[in-house]
């Protein structure tokens, strides 16, 4: 069979990163595309970079998009430049890939939820984003269904792997020559390992091309619910550097510009019936990404 090719819009993201490795192992032949080749911030230059990569002997059988403005604070003083990258540069996305009959796979995030639901969010329920971050995510993800039927939206939360700088990566560098690090205790989400949500988006796309098209919005996270504190704990034990304690706080002694979500942890369930995926597997996603990291710094 010849080797499947997809189009990967953001290149030097851990999860751009992340599909390259995994798409090498399964002989997928996978393209990056990033600034400046590519800049979504300039619509006109984009859609012609687009187009012409969708079309031709050589284009794409599907397009993943990984490509987001993701500074969480940043994004409350950026309004503009956030729904610009996370609403219309996805709009213009799903317009070229309409045009040209080529099915889109969108990243998109645990941060259009707020609240406490006593359980872990699921597809159907209703997004209340607390953060400009968020609700730039949620305008993209309704672009998406509105403008193109051949979608799929994957919600993911975060992430992390040996491509810094995430969470993982940070706490064992600052655990390499601090005693003590004050990480926040009351935000529960699903850490996931950024290498379980490139096979899972990678198995979705061989799906779509052998014929399956169930096309709408689902979830993809880590099995295990935690807090920034319990993460940060797992990372410095897994690391072997017991020199260093997390002091757990609250987020109110952590001022930030915008407001997390208290819980934000996702819901797999139908992402496993429909396509056969597992939630990915924290506990062994983080001895797998640690090591790799210790190994390379």
């Amino acid at each position: 069979m010849t080797p499947m090719r997809i189009l990967v819009i953001g290149q030097s993201g851990q999860l751009a990163r992340a599909l390259v490795d995994s798409g090498r192992n399964i002989g997928v032949q996978i393209e990056t595309i990033g600034r400046p080749a590519l800049d979504l911030g300039a619509p006109d230059q984009a859609r012609n970079t687009l187009e012409s990569r969708l079309t031709g002997t050589n284009r794409p059988e599907l397009v993943i998009n990984t490509a987001a403005f993701t500074a969480v604070d940043a994004a409350e003083g950026k309004k503009a430049a956030a729904f610009q990258l996370n609403r219309d540069a996805v709009c213009l996305l799903a317009e070229v890939c309409a045009a040209a009959d080529c099915p889109l796979i969108h990243v998109s995030t645990d941060y259009v939820f707020s609240g406490q639901p006593g359980r872990p969010w699921q597809e159907g329920d209703q997004p209340a984003p607390v953060s400009a971050y968020g609700a730039s995510k949620l305008a993209g993800e309704t672009a998406l269904a509105q403008t193109w039927s051949k979608h799929i939206i994957l919600r993911t939360a975060w992430l992390f792997s040996e491509h810094a700088p995430n969470f993982m990566t940070k706490i064992i560098e600052r655990a390499r020559t601090q005693s003590i690090i004050r990480v926040v205790n009351d935000q529960i989400g699903s850490p996931t390992p950024a290498r379980d949500l490139a096979t899972t988006l990678l198995d979705m796309a061989r799906q779509v091309r052998d014929g399956t098209t169930p096309w709408g919005l689902y979830h993809y996270a880590g099995d295990t619910a935690m807090s920034w504190a319990d993460f940060a704990e797992a990372v410095i034990r897994e690391a072997g550097l017991p020199d260093c304690r997390i002091e757990r706080i609250a987020s109110s002694d952590f001022p930030a510009a915008a407001e997390r979500p208290s819980w934000s942890v996702l819901d797999s369930h139908r992402t496993t019936e429909v396509f056969g995926c597992a939630a990915a597997d924290f506990k062994a996603g983080l001895s797998r990404a640690v090591h790799h990291y210790m190994r390379l710094t």
